[in-house]
Order: structure tokens, then sequence, then C-alpha cells
């Protein structure tokens, strides 16, 4: 980058150039190249955009070998061109024509009644479903799916009792680590959140878990559908809650219940008592917390297609995103106990 900007720090892996007259060559795009085992996740995108601030070509193009992602400045800001531009467009191209003859990525919500069987094999394909999740709980899932994906609305910024801040930053492509060593990459609805007087980042996501029959590495797995819930304190990432939806859904009729049990892994230590974290959760946020000892996440109504400005809505992603936070400080209260007691200095 100190090429283009003295000082500047980071290498492009590939700058395409275009000749603007015998003697002067002018950048066109930025091609950013990962490993064929990495997939293109929202960081790598602002790496290249990043380095286009510095050469200001105003195209990136993202890569790994298997696929690659072509984003086009306009307005200041960067979006999803629906083909890669060949090098004659590049060359002969303005801010404007390339997205006129390439096109630009328009989220379009699909409609969740009624719900086809190419939709769902699709989304099955796709790892968005799980593919042994059962049927009745598709055209729920598609309509929760939707409401995450679709960032043309964004939750308008609010705060709670326990929040001053939560704020809707829409979509990101990226991936998160479980303390199994699975991975859940995908596209993630995040929200900065100032808890505990720190800012933080909730990620959630729902994704279908792949089957395994006798795998020799994996062994025997159910395809089912999950609620994944990230934290990302700016040091460190993890999955918080891996939730699966086709055990913890209960569906009367249009009525959708999303509850969990308290199940929960604290990373190589292992799994707790989900009593434990129910009692943690009853104690420090009671509404979450049923007659039963069920904690209940959210009620939504399925006859009506899922949107920011329903009060369940909001209510539904509030909790979450304090559950999960609350999970992760039930986390350092235990680790917290397990510490052994400071020794005295000797005199």
């Amino acid at each position: 980058m100190s090429d283009f900007r003295k000082g500047a720090a980071g290498r492009a892996d590939i700058v395409i150039y275009a000749r603007q007259s015998d003697v002067e060559l002018v950048p066109i795009a930025i091609v950013e190249c990962k490993e064929p085992s990495q997939p293109i996740i929202d960081q790598h995108l602002r790496q290249a955009e990043r380095y286009d601030a510095i050469v200001d070509t105003g195209l990136v193009i993202i890569t790994n070998g298997c696929e690659a992602i072509a984003r086009s400045r306009r307005g200041g800001q960067y979006h999803n061109l629906v083909n890669i531009p060949t090098y004659q467009q590049m060359v002969k191209r303005t801010k404007t024509t390339l997205e006129a003859e390439l096109g630009v990525w328009v989220y379009d919500r699909i409609a969740h009644k009624p719900v086809s069987e190419e939709l769902i094999q699709s989304y099955e394909d796709d790892g968005i479903i799980g593919k042994d999740t059962p049927a009745h709980l598709h055209s729920f899932l598609v309509n929760l799916i939707g409401l995450l994906d679709d960032d043309t609305q964004l939750l308008p910024r609010f705060s709670t009792a326990e929040f001053p801040v939560i704020q809707d930053q829409g979509l990101r492509f990226t991936n998160f680590g479980n303390a199994a060593g699975g991975s859940w990459p995908g596209n993630y609805r995040y929200y900065l959140v100032k808890h505990n007087d720190d800012d933080c980042i909730v990620s959630i996501s729902v994704m279908g878990k792949a089957k395994f029959i006798n795998d020799p590495v994996f062994g025997n797995s159910v395809a089912t559908t999950m609620l994944c819930i990230a934290v990302d304190d700016y040091d460190k990432s993890h999955l918080s809650l891996e939730l699966a939806l086709d055990r913890f859904t209960v569906q009367d009729g249009e009525s959708i219940t999303v509850w969990h049990n308290g199940t929960l892994t604290n990373g190589k230590k292992g799994a707790v008592k989900p009593k434990e974290v129910v009692d943690f959760v009853a104690t420090h946020a009671p509404d979450l917390v049923d007659e039963e000892g069920y904690i209940i996440l959210g009620q939504l109504n399925n006859k009506q297609l899922l949107t920011w400005k329903q009060a369940a809505s909001k209510a539904f992603i509030t909790n979450l995103i304090r559950y999960a936070l609350l999970r992760d400080d039930f986390r350092r209260y235990k680790n917290s106990l397990a510490k052994p007691p400071a020794k005295a200095k000797k005199r």
C-alpha cells in the first residue's frame, strides 16, 4: 500500500491496471485471494475495502478459488454485483455503467406462506435449514430467516434497563467457532450492544446442521436447524448459544414459542448442569423463566410476516441478546469459582 500512499500499511494480493496512456497505468480493481478452505467472510470484504480506500479503484474482488464476490463502490457504500466483470468491462466502466451492466444484488424477501418444496430443498442444499427438520416448522423458519436476512429494514436503535445501547448493524457474512472445534460460517444479523460499560457485538443466524452417518470424524449427527448466537468483545469471539430449533420450538396453530432448557458448555471444562444456568438466569432476569423452569425467549405470530415494527419481534431479539450475554456472565461466574485461592506470602 505504500506504493499508493506514503506510510500506508498492508499489501493487496493483486492490483489490476489499465493503460491510460503510453506511459501511465491506472489501478482499476483490487483482488484479494484466500485459501479454498476459507469461506469468504465479512473480515475479508472489509480488508479489501480498506485497501481500496487507499488505491481508490472503486471495485474490489474477493475469491477463494471456488467462489468470488465483486463489490462496486457507489456513494461511499459498496454493493455486491450479480456477476464478476470482465477485464474489458473494468477498463471501460464508470461507477454507474458497471452496476447497470452487471446488476446489483437487491434483497427480495420470500413469502413464508405457502412454502414450496423447491424452496425448502434449496435452503437445505445451502445449509440454511437442516434436512431432518420437521416440515411443520418450515413456514416459521422461512419467516424467521427472512426477518434476519432483510437488511433493507433495520431495527431502530433503542435501550433497555440492562443495555444503554442496542443498535442494529444489518448483515455480515462471517464465521464463529465453538468449544468442540466446529465452525458456523454464514450470514449473521449483528447488533452493537453496550453491556457492563463495554461495547460488544452480538450476532444471530439460523443455519442447518450437517447430517453424518457413521462418519470417521463426526460419527452420527442429525441435520437439525440451529439458532446460533455469537458474542464478540473485540478481543475474542465465540458462540454463546447453539439452540436446536427443532427441539426448542413449540407450535400451537400459528403461535410460535422459542424456549431453552439451560444446557451449556463451559469451554474445555465441559457441560454444566442446566438447572444451574436456569437458576442464574432466574436471579438476573426473572422475566425470562416461567413457572415450570423453562427459559422463554420469544412468542411470535407466524400468521403474519415478521417485521421489526412488531413488538414481539423486537422482544424476541432483545431476549436472545440478553440470554446470550447472561450465559457468558454465567461462564465467568463459574470460572471465578474454579480459581484456586491466592497463596499467602511468606514473611
